[in-house]
Order: C-alpha cells, then sequence, then structure tokens
C-alpha cells in the first residue's frame, strides 16, 4: 500500500472494489479528494451523532463503540444506528 494516508484508503477501495468512500464530517479537510476522483471513487460525508441508548451502568456515555451498543440493546442496536442516519 502507498505511504500517505489517501493513497492507502484509496488503495484499499479499489482492492475492496468500491466505488462510494465514506468519510467523517471533517474528511475532506484532511483528505486529498483528487486522487479518490481519479480513482473513480466517490467521497460521501456524514455528521455522525451517537444515538441515546439505554446502558447498564450509570448516565450514559456517548461515543463508546458498536460493541457497548450491542452488549446493551441486543439486535436492537443496528437499528438504532439505521434510524439515526435516517434508513428507518
Amino acid at each position: 500500500f502507498p505511504e500517505d494516508p489517501t493513497g492507502r484508503l484509496v488503495a484499499i477501495c479499489r482492492w475492496l472494489g468500491a466505488s462510494t468512500y465514506l468519510a467523517g464530517r471533517d474528511g475532506a479537510t484532511y483528505m486529498d479528494l483528487a486522487q479518490f476522483a481519479a480513482a473513480g471513487i466517490a467521497v460521501r460525508t456524514q455528521a455522525f451523532a451517537c444515538p441515546v441508548y439505554p446502558q447498564r451502568y450509570g448516565p450514559f456515555q456517548p461515543d463508546l463503540s458498536v460493541v457497548d451498543l450491542l452488549f446493551n440493546c441486543g439486535p436492537e442496536g443496528l437499528a438504532r444506528l439505521r434510524r439515526q442516519r435516517g434508513e428507518a
């Protein structure tokens, strides 16, 4: 894989056969979008906000991991993430 971070992402996308790369909301500020365009890979950004879900111990702690969500909510956790993205 290439040494530069964007080049690595593009190479991974190519290796996986991806046509779109989903980045965080600030991705465009640190990635070389021209490298994606040259490879024919679209870049979409998202402004993800952690959904509030029941946690077993103490007050809600956001931004832990999907593992915490799954352990606390089971299969309903995936449905919560989809609703957060508007996929319902």
